[in-house]
């Protein structure tokens, strides 16, 4: 399950009505954040969460927090390689050698241009 569908199915399971705040993070630190009013009511809250849902790059979500008017507060983290969630962390190991490349042969000679004739 992508990204965004693990939000919008934890949305689902919490009710958007009892969602105060939904903060995401990117890798590189940048944060957006979504405050609902308590006073919305719900096509104003899919409304306002449509439009904050937009500009997210979601290759880019390393976080995603939800706090609750109640006071709780679900996180989920995500890793670096979406392509890759098992892949390890940490340093890469050394690469194979490249192997030598083979002799290249010479070109060919430019032969000389004929003589123009007469005009």
């Amino acid at each position: 399950m992508n990204r965004l569908a693990k939000l919008m199915n934890l949305i689902g399971i919490i009710g958007i009505m009892n969602i105060k705040k939904i903060e995401i993070e990117y890798f590189n630190g940048t944060e957006y954040k979504l405050k609902f009013d308590k006073g919305d009511g719900p096509i104003q809250r899919i409304s306002e969460l449509n439009d904050f849902l937009s500009l997210i790059d979601w290759n880019q979500v390393k976080e995603i927090e939800i706090k609750l008017y109640k006071g709780g507060e679900i996180k989920i983290e995500f890793p670096k390689n979406p392509k890759c969630p098992k892949c390890p962390k940490g340093a890469t190991g050394p690469t194979g050698a490249t192997g030598a490349m083979g002799a290249m042969g010479a070109t060919g000679v430019t032969g000389a241009t004929g003589a123009t004739g007469p005009t």
